[in-house]
């Protein structure tokens, strides 16, 4: 179980070349879209972190010739491209609000593109028009040491490991966000009501300079009164 029920979900999935452009169809919405949850009014709202005018097959083609310029076997089953998927629970995303939502598909884009490669990572894509926010980030898994593309090498076992314990980090950021949420609004409340007590005893403190000015011209009318009749008097 994740904090207060929530899950910071993330799974991976091996592709070959041959998988590379159904990929791409599924994350930039190309061809018919069968999928009832996706809102196609919504869909514009998508974006990639990954800036580039090449659609994801010719991003992870490029790669793949790359590898090859440079010494890599990649064979027609040979796993090019790793598809993960991170998301962001609906009821998460509400609490956190758009831009913290966005500051942590951010931040995991940022862990991989510095795990596998920021030139190996082909697409960040961020998907809005679902119930639940969520990122389908590619990457091609050179190894970072070898500087070939190596998919058993560069997701091994030790590198899974480190992705869970990003996930417990982050799970741990998502609930000191909320508490540091609840102490703000706390901390707001306090805020509103210091204010009204301080609008109030301001007002009581016109009040009682209002009284002393009124008492005060009481008394010099008194004190007046006073010595004219001790000039009036025989």
């Amino acid at each position: 179980m994740g904090v207060y029920g929530l899950e910071l979900a993330w799974n991976t999935q091996k592709n070959q070349m041959g998988d590379v452009k159904g990929k791409e169809m599924e994350q930039d919405r190309k061809g018919t879209v069968k999928n009832q949850d996706i809102d196609l009014k919504r869909t514009h709202q998508n974006y990639d972190l990954v800036e580039s005018d090449l659609t994801l097959y010719q991003r992870v083609k490029e790669r793949v010739n790359f590898a090859k310029e440079t010494g890599s076997r990649v064979q027609k089953n040979s796993v090019v491209m790793y598809s993960n998927i991170l998301t962001v629970p609906e009821e998460m995303a509400k609490i956190w609000g758009e831009e913290k939502t966005k500051v942590y598909f951010e931040s995991c884009y940022e862990f991989f593109s510095k795990e596998f490669g920021k030139e190996n990572v082909v697409s960040a894509k961020v998907h809005l028009d679902e119930t639940s926010p969520h990122m389908h980030l590619h990457f091609v898994p050179f190894n970072k040491e070898t500087g070939k593309l190596q998919a058993r090498v560069a997701m091994n076992k030790a590198k899974i490991k480190d992705i869970h314990e990003y996930k417990e980090v982050q799970r741990e950021i998502a609930k000191l966000q909320q508490e540091k949420e609840r102490v703000r609004n706390e901390l707001a409340k306090a805020s509103r009501q210091l204010k009204e007590t301080k609008d109030e005893l301001e007002k009581k403190s016109k009040g009682l300079e209002s009284l002393s000015k009124t008492f005060e011209s009481r008394l010099k009318l008194s004190d007046d009164l006073k010595y004219i009749k001790s000039r009036t008097s025989p």
